[in-house]
């Protein structure tokens, strides 16, 4: 290499070096100015700016960053248990940190702080601003304008389509050796992509038969690549980011995503605006989506795509943000809902042996039947294992919000524009509101064992005005892709819950993924 190649790579390491040195000088000067104005949050518990930069940069370089976030949040929580909340500065910003359902209700109950916090808007170039990322009047918009489309009678009529794609699941298991150890949190992702794809956009991703589909991968690379921007804060300047070889190849991915949302939503409304033709009048249209699952199945895509050419509510753009969000919320939460259990139930075999026998209950030796809506209902002992799993283990470990406003969270006053921290995973395995929380114990959801615990104790899908518009959908899906798994296979964890490295990042999995072995009953 020439002289001159090395001194301008020298120059740009002293240019960065810099940068990097002013942007941990202004985070330091943010923070203090922050915690001299927010002198009356309590429970001071921060980490120094410097120390916490290297934290996060050692961490990420480890590939350890979500670990440490949860196994810090987990110390500060136990520490902290007398005075249920405390604050935490994290590379510049400061955050009240809730762990305890009696001071989480003032968020969750509040149709004020609806806003999500900024760091949410890393979100924003791939779902812009769809039911996940927006707020105030366009959030209250978009939920009642979307509330209808999960309504109980479209998702029984969605179940063939979970029914379906969970077969695809059981005969890649009946592929395997005997004694092989299977990546289970891989094949369910890809299951429930298949399942949201078909659900939401109305096409056949194939995820589960052909692993080579781009638009599998650009939604992993993307997800991954939000991870490495929040690990590292220099990106969270847009310059810097967008210049990175991380920011181009994020940029390669939303682009394709974006480009395949949107030829699905022109190819799916000419058949709709066919359709209309052929029925004459909206009003038809109208007559078949209300008795939506007895005359034709349709996708969440096409329930959009009513409001877009009924009245006008939702253009292009807004439809692809929707199917774009609804695709990422979809399909990761729930596929680590469903591997999260199915590793539970292969560790307390006790507890899977009762999952089978109310499954040979309701099926007999008949694996083949198709699982209906009706079948899931009389999954009880199933569903108290799937919410204990979904409180030992949260798909999403905590929520921020944006304080719209002053708000009173028991003697303390948090200011307006205070960043709160609602960790849903704390509040879960707080002992002062569960006994011995670390033991699964499916009894703890049978209805008496119910009754007296505070209403935002179990909060996985987050509660109030802003819960998880898609929790029933989600709900069914774990049954019947758990179902279809265990009446077919008895599953064994590979290591124990001690053993298991979790990480938190922006799902809770573990780190190395959820490994089993499987057998044919």
């Amino acid at each position: 290499m020439p002289p001159l190649f090395w001194l301008i790579l020298f120059e740009f390491r002293i240019v960065f070096l810099f940068s990097i040195v002013l942007l941990i000088i202004f985070l330091w000067l943010k923070n203090t100015k922050y915690a001299k104005n927010n002198s009356q949050v309590p429970l001071v518990a921060s980490l120094p700016i410097l120390k916490n930069i290297l934290s996060l940069w050692r961490n990420n370089l480890d590939n350890d960053l979500g670990v440490y976030i949860i196994q810090y949040l987990n110390y500060m929580s136990i520490t902290h248990l007398k005075e249920k909340m405390f604050r935490i500065c994290w590379a510049g910003h400061s955050y009240v940190a809730l762990i305890h359902p009696q001071v989480a209700q003032e968020v969750f109950k509040s149709y004020n702080v609806i806003n999500k916090d900024w760091t949410y808007n890393i979100f924003h170039p791939w779902l812009e601003t769809g039911l996940l990322t927006s707020s105030d009047g366009k959030w209250r918009n978009r939920r009642k304008l979307l509330t209808p489309a999960f309504h109980f009678r479209i998702l029984e009529d969605f179940q063939d389509i979970f029914y379906e794609q969970s077969n695809v699941l059981v005969e890649k298991l009946k592929e395997t050796k005997a004694g092989e150890i299977i990546k289970m949190s891989e094949l369910v992702t890809l299951c429930t992509l298949d399942i949201v794809g078909d659900s939401a956009m109305g096409v056949k991703l194939n995820a589960q038969l052909s692993t080579d589909n781009e638009y599998v991968k650009a939604v992993k690379n993307v997800t991954r690549s939000i991870v490495q921007w929040f690990s590292k804060p220099w990106y969270w300047f847009p310059p810097l980011f967008y210049v990175s070889s991380l920011g181009k190849n994020m940029r390669k991915d939303i682009i394709l995503l974006h480009d395949f949302a949107r030829k699905v939503i022109r190819r799916r409304k000419e058949i709709v605006i066919e359709e209309i033709e052929e029925n004459q009048t909206m009003d038809d249209f109208q007559e078949e989506r209300e008795i939506l699952g007895i005359k034709k199945r349709r996708a969440f895509l096409d329930l959009l795509l009513y409001h877009h050419l009924n009245d006008g509510s939702l253009t292009e753009e807004d439809i692809r943000e929707e199917v774009d969000t609804f695709m990422f919320e979809g399909h990761d939460t729930t596929s680590m809902g469903i591997s999260w259990t199915l590793f539970l139930l292969g560790l307390y075999q006790d507890a899977q042996e009762k999952v089978f026998r109310e499954l040979n209950d309701i099926f007999g030796d008949d694996t083949n039947r198709t699982i209906k809506t009706d079948d899931l209902k009389e999954m009880k002992y199933l569903e108290r294992v799937i919410k204990e799993s979904l409180r030992l283990h949260p798909s999403v470990p905590f929520i921020l919000r944006r304080a719209s406003e002053e708000l009173k969270i028991g003697e303390y006053t948090i200011p307006r524009n205070s960043s709160i921290f609602v960790y849903i995973y704390g509040i879960h395995h707080n002992p002062e509101v569960y006994e011995n929380p670390e033991i699964f114990d499916p009894d703890r959801f049978l209805p008496e064992n119910c009754e007296n615990r505070h209403p935002f104790a179990y909060v996985p899908f987050s509660a109030g005005p802003r819960n998880c518009i898609g929790q029933r959908f989600a709900m069914n899906v774990l049954k019947t892709v758990c179902a279809n798994v265990l009446r077919n296979f008895k599953v064994r964890s590979t290591q124990h819950r001690d053993k298991v490295v979790v990480s938190g990042d922006i799902i809770l999995r573990p780190k190395e993924g959820i490994k089993l072995f499987v057998e044919k009953r």
